[in-house]
């Protein structure tokens, strides 16, 4: 008897294979993360991947993002092996009926059974047992022209006589164990072989078997790195003019602990005002703040995991810029408001100047350029200082010597204690500045 079904399948898989050649295209390594070779004692060896042997065929075996198997496994003998449940049943796709055995009553997929251990359970079929037409299986028993056997692969069983997992040892994802091809062994005794037991002994893939225990969503959480350190949208965040704000995220997922995952977070999306921002993983970002002294920035975080399932949290936040120090400058007459000009005016590019000559320096609310501060918040230092006096002067206003190379900076401090500073460089300046010359003083005759 088993000889006879061995016949009729291998006619019936020369079908299958041969209307597989005609639809498929040279091997496509990167379509399927499963490789290698299952081996039945029946038929011999089992291809999961046309990469096996370089074949002018694009099939294989795919473990999905959902934890279910689908394409194609190969048998020289009885052909095409599918694991794809609209194809396999006499249902479109596959109802739990369908299938021969009321456990495991669904097409192959991976369940989690501990930290990097998963089984493969459920069924395959193959097609060239079930009288296959139209793209589809057209009945659950076996074909007319099979033998009596339905082509049904099982890969776990109830009292543990054949099971299939996947196993991580050191990088590699290794598939093993076996499955079983013929009467069910928990339905029929004694079973009728056909197939036999299928062994999984050379095979792989790039599935992390922790991947199937994920079922907790993620949970979104994020803070702001700010000049005030790390806050959240219940305190003012403190920035830089023109400079990044950190986007912290603390987004968590009970699947990490849970599964032993390093992250089961696969991407996160970031929405602010007039930008949006994506980035890998649980990634941190950053973002301008506006050019506002005081405004308020709503953020958005999704997060999404290898399940795709997401979570979304949006907060607003009081963003606050930070002491932006900045000063006027004067040669002259310096008394009033009006004889200051930008540090950076053209006069002063024009100019050339003797050193010495004294330069007058001026940071208050009269002035264009002054320091910078959100409205309503004191300024609560200043701090002068050059490169050519020793020590530091406090105040609004200043006065140096003017020399070449000379350097003058003010630290300004506002709350919570942000201090920044800005610094001119006189070179820059002014057009020329002359160095004194003994030339310039003349002996008064008597």
């Amino acid at each position: 008897m088993k000889k006879k079904v061995l016949i009729l399948l291998l006619c019936a898989g020369f079908l299958a294979s041969s209307s597989l050649a005609e639809e498929t295209l040279e091997c496509d390594a990167l379509s399927h993360n499963v490789r290698g070779f299952a081996e039945s004692s029946g038929i011999g060896l089992i291809s999961l991947s046309c990469t096996n042997k370089n074949e002018f065929l694009n099939y294989g075996v795919s473990i999905n993002k959902d934890n279910t198997l689908s394409g194609y496994a190969y048998s020289p003998a009885i052909g095409t092996i599918s694991f794809n449940a609209d194809e396999i049943c006499e249902h479109s796709p596959c109802i739990p009926s369908d299938f021969p055995s009321s456990l495991s009553n669904h097409t192959a997929r991976i369940e989690y059974v501990s930290p990097s251990l998963a089984k493969i359970t459920g069924f395959a079929r193959a097609l060239s047992a079930c009288d296959f037409k139209d793209g589809k299986c057209t009945t659950n028993k076996a074909g007319e022209n099979t033998g009596g056997w339905d082509g049904w692969i099982k890969f776990d069983s109830l009292d543990g006589a054949y099971n299939t997992f996947i196993k991580q040892e050191g990088l590699k994802y290794r598939i093993q164990g076996n499955a079983w091809g013929g009467d069910l062994l928990d339905q029929e005794n004694p079973p009728s072989i056909v197939l036999g037991e299928i062994r999984f002994t050379q095979a792989e893939t790039s599935f992390n078997p922790n991947y199937a225990c994920p079922q907790y969503a993620p949970v979104a959480d994020f803070k702001l790195g700010c000049r005030n350190g790390v806050i959240d949208s219940n305190e003012v965040c403190y920035f830089d003019f023109k400079k990044p704000v950190n986007l912290i995220n603390e987004a968590y997922d009970k699947d990490d602990e849970l599964c032993g995952l390093n992250s089961d977070i696969r991407e996160s999306k970031w929405k602010t005002k007039f930008q949006e921002l994506n980035s890998k993983g649980k990634e941190n970002s950053s973002f301008i703040p506006e050019s506002e002294p005081e405004y308020k920035e709503k953020i958005t975080l999704l997060v999404r995991d290898l399940a795709g399932q997401k979570s979304e949290i949006t907060k607003t936040y009081t963003m606050r810029i930070s002491v932006l120090p900045n000063f006027s400058c004067c040669i002259g007459e310096c008394t009033r408001s009006s004889d200051f000009r930008k540090c950076d005016d053209p006069f002063f590019k024009e100019l050339t100047v003797k050193e010495n000559t004294i330069l007058y320096l001026r940071d208050d609310i009269t002035l264009e350029d002054r320091t910078i501060q959100s409205p309503n918040e004191p300024i609560v230092s200043r701090k002068w200082t050059y490169n050519y006096i020793e020590g530091f002067s406090r105040g609004s206003v200043f006065s140096v010597p003017i020399k070449q190379g000379g350097e003058i900076a003010l630290e300004v401090c506002g709350p919570p204690l942000i201090c920044n500073t800005e610094i001119k460089k006189l070179n820059n300046m002014f057009g020329k500045i002359k160095k004194e010359s003994l030339l310039d003083f003349r002996e008064v005759p008597f």
